[in-house]
């Protein structure tokens, strides 16, 4: 089984803190032979964190994850929803549903508008900056963004974080997409820009459509 090394941007802060999952596009090659989570739960705890679904008239064709950071704006990474990546021309929705492929047209909401980092460059994501902003239709109810940390992060290393997904769960199986997972892995090495997590293990790790998601860590504070 082969595994992705997850990196989390730094920039402007985390979400608790949260790192964006920097692996390849889940369009790519890679896709058939890196499995997503794996060796973690189903998770239904985290309404802050959603499935952004790029969907053609004959069904998904792709799927990244996200975090609700304020009432109508998901973060995510820039080479989520970046054209040269995913195609422009297809309507983009969100849920944060825990199954979110038998979820309801009701339980998704249309992303109107994107935003990427002043400094994001396409198809250079291991370089940082990899950050964008999609805005929703609507703000999903009864959900309250996560906050932002400020903490400085020199002691995360050895530290463990909370990671979460949307991605495929099996290899070579298409259709394991589409449900709520969490992981918890240590976060090995922090950079100026990204901090890296060990998933270079047999038994856990993460990979294609978890980009974009979040790695919760709790710090002293709460």
């Amino acid at each position: 089984m082969r595994l992705c090394v997850r990196k989390g941007i730094l920039a402007y802060g985390l979400l608790g803190a949260t790192a964006l999952a920097a692996c390849g596009p889940a369009g790519d090659e890679t896709r058939k032979t890196a499995a997503a989570i794996v060796g973690g739960v189903e998770d239904a705890a985290d309404p802050e964190v959603f499935m952004l679904d790029f969907r053609s008239a004959v069904g998904t064709i792709n799927m990244r994850s996200s975090t609700l950071v304020s009432k109508r704006v998901l973060l995510t990474a820039g080479h989520c929803l970046d054209p040269k990546v995913t195609p422009s021309f297809l309507p983009i929705r969100a849920t944060n549903k825990t199954d979110a492929k038998s979820a309801p047209d009701s339980d998704y909401i249309d992303v109107v508008d994107m935003l990427f980092h002043p400094e994001y460059e396409a198809l250079k994501s291991a370089e940082g900056n990899d950050l964008a902003l999609a805005l929703l239709e609507r703000a999903p109810e009864g959900v309250t963004p996560k906050p932002m940390n400020t903490a400085p992060l020199d002691d995360l290393p050895g530290q463990p974080v909370r990671v979460l997904g949307y991605g495929y769960t099996a290899d070579d199986d298409y259709t394991s997409f589409g449900t709520k997972m969490e992981v918890t892995l240590p976060v090995v090495k922090v950079d100026p820009l990204q901090f890296t997590i060990d998933d270079d293990q047999d038994s856990k790790g993460i990979c294609n459509g978890d980009s974009g998601g979040p790695s919760f860590h709790t710090f002293g504070d709460g």
